[in-house]
């Protein structure tokens, strides 16, 4: 009896905390507040499941650059505000306005969401809505080896309780598009060459930012044209809401890398030409990734 009264209790608390933090940004959207800049003018797009919580978090450090209070806004969505998560902010005037929450005059304004490289299945007319608007945007992308990145959001998915461990990821990525689709990185890239030129992305090695965090996050201000000689805290523990690891097999069935590697290994030639680089930093052989 005592244990199900203080679960009631519990769940009281965590309700009316919810309530009060959604109360509180509603007050903080509807007094008159003065905001001066209203959307970013660049954005790391993704990939998902490739650091970008972290280097959204690193860049934040930097006195130049402000990055938005709200991770994962979407604000260049054609609908952002139908997106779950910030339903109840509203109009995408009041989601501009709450993710420039803070912002005190830094040169660079940066925004991330992932969502700008998940098409078909989302965000297909993001480049031409971002063009409209800030036609001058510089784009961070961070990319992963493909079949890593995989795993990885397989993981991501059982830690939230979209999918039981009992759904297999060799079942899972011929069901689920998005899978496969976040990982072809050229095609993702390619919506956005067709509108801006080359010279506005910066394409960023999960593996290399990994290996020498100070180095990469020095090429990202020299990019955005900020004071490169930061000292940024490498040290300090990033948040990311997927604390708790489950234990994902690290190769697919022979059938699952089979059914992905076609797709890849064209996306990457793709890529390996853009960049004029080959990437022999991913290993996508079958002895790497497939089970006997």
């Amino acid at each position: 009896m005592l244990n199900n009264i203080k679960l009631f209790l519990k769940y009281k608390l965590l309700k009316y905390q919810k309530m009060f933090w959604k109360l509180n940004e509603t007050w903080y959207l509807d007094r008159n507040i003065k905001v001066d800049r209203m959307l970013p003018d660049f954005l790391l797009i993704g990939a998902m499941k490739a650091g970008t919580t972290s280097l959204h978090n690193y860049l934040d450090q930097h006195p130049g650059i402000f990055m938005t209070y709200i991770k994962e806004p979407g604000i260049f969505l054609d609908e952002p505000v139908h997106l779950n998560r910030y339903s109840h902010i509203g109009t995408k005037e009041r989601l501009s306005k709450m993710m420039m929450r803070g912002y005190k005059g830094e040169k660079r304004v940066g925004e991330s969401s992932t969502i700008y490289s998940e098409a078909p299945s989302y965000g297909l007319e993001c480049p031409e809505n971002i063009h409209k608007i800030v036609p001058n945007m510089k784009f961070i992308y961070l990319l992963r080896n493909p079949f890593a990145r995989i795993r990885s959001h397989y993981s991501h998915c059982l830690q939230l309780n979209l999918y039981s461990e009992s759904y297999d990821l060799n079942s899972l990525i011929k069901e689920d598009k998005t899978f496969l689709e976040r990982s072809l990185y050229y095609f993702q890239l390619s919506r956005y060459l067709e509108l801006f030129p080359k010279g506005q992305f910066k394409i960023v090695f999960f593996e290399e930012f990994l290996r020498d965090h100070k180095a990469v996050l020095k090429e990202i201000a020299k990019f955005l044209e900020v004071d490169s000689d930061v000292d940024f805290n490498v040290k300090l523990k990033q948040k990311n809401k997927s604390i708790t690891r489950t234990k994902v097999s690290k190769k697919f069935s022979k059938d699952g890398y089979n059914f992905l590697i076609d797709p890849i290994r064209e996306d990457i030639e793709k890529l390996e030409k853009f960049l004029n680089k080959k990437l022999s930093l991913w290993d996508i052989s079958e002895e790497k990734w497939s089970m006997p």
